[in-house]
């Protein structure tokens, strides 16, 4: 499923830029066949955070090849997606080999990863120098217990890490940036916690950047914004999936 358009934006200006105010997301579909998802606020129903249309895919999710991708039968990883202001090569954003899967071509995922960088890759680099490309196109099943729809398959998207000082806070700011500057399918605040000694112990920190564009449009994702917690958006009491506003 992709969001066609974003209906509303609700900001709850009561709230912080991060809280362990507690969301859920509930998806409707009206008489006309439209597909609406909400998240609200477990403690107050009334209040969206936002609510956006999403519509069933009608076909792949296939990118226009420009010309030097579509005349390249083979990809080294010394490849350059881009030029500055750091010129970017497939060795950065792959895992480990590139290979055709889930229906794309190597042309195409290549595609995905050159819009990927020049889009959104090449101004976060610039507005924060000590951004890494920590994962990028991965193999299917190279990760355990990775989603098999994963945008990482599809060559579009990227795991993030920058060099902080103020820990949560700053990370917040960071991705607060790209939100507002940058264009996306799927951002996430993402955090693993180990329970240790009757207490969560902070194991690691990233961002996930996904994009993804067809025929000019940026697709959305169902859970475009916000924060997972041990890859997942359940509730475990302290962190929730939460809109990061």
């Amino acid at each position: 499923m992709t969001v066609k358009t974003l209906l509303v934006n609700f900001t709850d200006n009561s709230q912080k830029p991060y809280t362990d105010v507690p969301t859920k997301v509930i998806a409707k579909r009206t008489a006309a066949g439209r597909l609406i998802v909400s998240r609200t606020r477990k403690d107050y129903p009334e209040k969206n955070v936002e609510t956006w249309e999403v519509e069933e895919e009608k076909s792949n999710l296939v990118p226009v090849l420009d010309t030097e991708i579509a005349s390249t039968l083979a990809f080294p990883l010394s490849f350059k997606l881009t030029s500055a202001p750091k010129s970017f090569t497939l060795k950065d954003v792959v895992k480990s080999s590139l290979r055709a899967q889930r229906g794309l071509t190597e042309q195409e995922i290549v595609q995905n990863l050159r819009n990927l960088a020049t889009t959104c890759l090449d101004p976060i680099k610039k507005k924060f120098p000590s951004m890494r490309i920590t994962s990028g196109f991965r193999l299917t099943g190279e990760v355990a217990g990775e989603s098999k729809t994963t945008d990482h398959g599809l060559g579009a998207a990227v795991d993030l890490s920058f060099t902080v000082k103020n820990g949560t806070e700053e990370w917040v700011s960071i991705v607060t940036w790209i939100k507002n500057n940058i264009p996306f399918k799927q951002l996430l605040l993402e955090f693993e916690e180990k329970y240790e000694k009757e207490v969560y112990v902070r194991t690691a920190i990233w961002i996930h950047l996904a994009y993804v564009q067809v025929d000019g449009k940026v697709i959305k994702s169902a859970l475009p914004f916000g924060t997972f917690w041990n890859r997942s958006v359940a509730d475990n009491g302290r962190l929730t999936f939460v809109a990061l506003a």
